[in-house]
């Protein structure tokens, strides 16, 4: 019997389900240990679709595929799309968060934003030096007016390190935030839009 299958707002098949509540979720809740992603979108319409194992047309590593499609030591799988029978499932047509979010250069809408640095002061425990303060800098791409709410997400990083005593993070305050130079060559987002095929795994490169 196929399982019942929930699709996420990243686009994938849940494969997971999350141990922790948060969000107003209960423990157990369904997720996609990929993107982190917890939040369910409504079932896409796959009439018709194919999906492509994602390494459709590269050399294979181990020949474990599942629908015995990979010969010749390169993939060419590819299956009727089902979120509930292929691994790790991913819609990538029409309205799917991919096809909105992912630029024709190859990378992400967030990629094109501005690029900032943040200045942080981090006081924490450092060993044998006892409690010091250390001057850290966190950079991250956001637009103007987000800026210094990334900063402090940014800034989280640190905070979160209050599991070992010698280390210890008591405080992390951002204190200031100054444009960077990005990397990107790409100066105008534009879409990728629906792919015509939807992506799976079907194990050309091992389940270990």
């Amino acid at each position: 019997m196929p399982r019942d299958v929930v699709h996420l707002v990243c686009g994938c098949a849940a494969q997971a389900t999350h141990n922790n509540a948060h969000d107003g979720l209960p423990v157990g809740h369904p997720s996609c240990f990929i993107h982190d992603c917890c939040a369910v979108a409504e079932k896409p319409d796959l009439t018709g679709r194919r999906a492509r194992c994602d390494y459709y047309g590269k050399p294979q590593r181990k020949s474990e595929c599942n629908y015995g499609q990979s010969r010749d030591a390169v993939c060419t799988c590819e299956q009727p799309s089902d979120g509930a029978m292929l691994p790790f499932f991913k819609y990538l047509g029409p309205g799917s968060r991919e096809s909105v979010t992912m630029c024709k250069c190859g990378y992400a809408a967030v990629a094109h934003l501005p690029y900032w640095t943040a200045h942080i002061e981090v006081e924490r425990n450092w060993y044998k030096c006892g409690r010091i303060t250390q001057a850290m800098t966190k950079s991250f791409h956001a637009s103007a007016d987000n800026k210094e709410a990334q900063a402090d997400r940014e800034a989280d990083f640190f905070r979160a390190q209050t599991h070992r005593e010698e280390s210890r993070v008591f405080r992390a305050t951002v204190l200031d935030i100054v444009p960077a130079k990005s990397s990107m060559k790409c100066c105008t987002f534009t879409p990728i839009g629906p792919a015509e095929f939807d992506g799976f795994y079907c194990g050309c490169h091992g389940w270990d």
